[in-house]
Order: structure tokens, then sequence, then C-alpha cells
């Protein structure tokens, strides 16, 4: 199996001033992988590395995590904010 951390490509996506990171790999129907705590994209790598050959494969940081932003208040992590990223 390939070590994604090197093949896949980086984004960012700016949700409401708030900078979503997520990276992608392969092509077709998508495939999207959110995280759980206290995580972040690179907790997919068996997944993406399995499916990248026929799908394309996205994976988040979700808010707070990694290289997405971590905006102050415990107001910007209630549910809507992050259902809404």
């Amino acid at each position: 199996m390939i070590d994604v951390w090197e093949e896949v490509e980086h984004h960012y996506a700016d949700n409401n001033g708030t900078k979503i990171h997520y990276v992608t790999l392969g092509e077709g129907e998508p495939v999207v992988f959110v995280h759980g705590f206290p995580d972040f994209w690179y907790t997919w790598e068996h997944q993406i590395a399995a499916l990248s050959p026929q799908y394309k494969t996205i994976a988040m940081d979700t808010r707070g995590y990694n290289l997405s932003d971590k905006p102050q208040g415990i107001e910007n992590y209630q549910m809507v904010h992050l259902l809404d990223d």
C-alpha cells in the first residue's frame, strides 16, 4: 500500500472566514472522510490508499485541528458551525 502523506494534494476551503484544510487523492466519484477527536486527516491513511485508485478521496481537518483554522471562543465550535464546515 502507498504512503499517502507524500501523494495527497492539499487544499483550503473558506467557510465564512474560517479556513478549512483538506486533502484529495484519486479520481472518480467522491468519498469524504471526517475525523473525530483528537485526530486529523491522516487518520484515514489506509482508507485513502485503498480507495484512491477508484475514487476521489477527500479528507478534511475539522476546525481546531491540524492545518485548519482554530477560531477563539467556544461559540465557534457549536454543532451548527461544525456541520457547516
